[in-house]
C-alpha cells in the first residue's frame, strides 16, 4: 500500500471524532467508543495487530484509568471498554 493510505488510517480515528463531535454533534460519550472501534478496526484489519495484543492493551486502560476513592486506596474500574458491551 502506498505511504499516502497509511496517513489517511492514521488520521482516520481522529476524522472519526471531528465528524461526530464537530459535525454531527454527537456527545462525546457515543463519539469516543465509535473512534475506539474504528481504531481497533484499523488495528486488526490494515496493520494486522494481533486481537490478542489489542485486548492486553484494553485490560492496561482499565487498570490505569480508575479514579482513587477516597481515604480506601482502591481504584474503582473505568466504566467503558468495547469488550464489556
Amino acid at each position: 500500500m502506498k505511504i499516502t493510505l497509511f496517513y489517511l488510517f492514521a488520521l482516520a480515528p481522529i476524522i472519526t471524532i471531528f465528524l461526530l463531535l464537530v459535525i454531527a454533534g454527537r456527545p462525546a460519550k457515543l463519539a469516543m467508543p465509535i473512534a475506539y472501534l474504528v481504531t481497533t478496526a484499523i488495528a486488526l484489519l490494515i496493520w494486522q495487530a494481533p486481537f490478542s495484543v489489542i485486548r492486553e492493551l484494553d485490560e492496561l486502560y482499565k487498570e490505569s484509568s480508575g479514579v482513587w476513592s477516597k481515604g480506601k486506596g482502591k481504584r474503582e474500574k473505568a466504566s467503558f471498554s468495547p469488550f464489556n458491551l
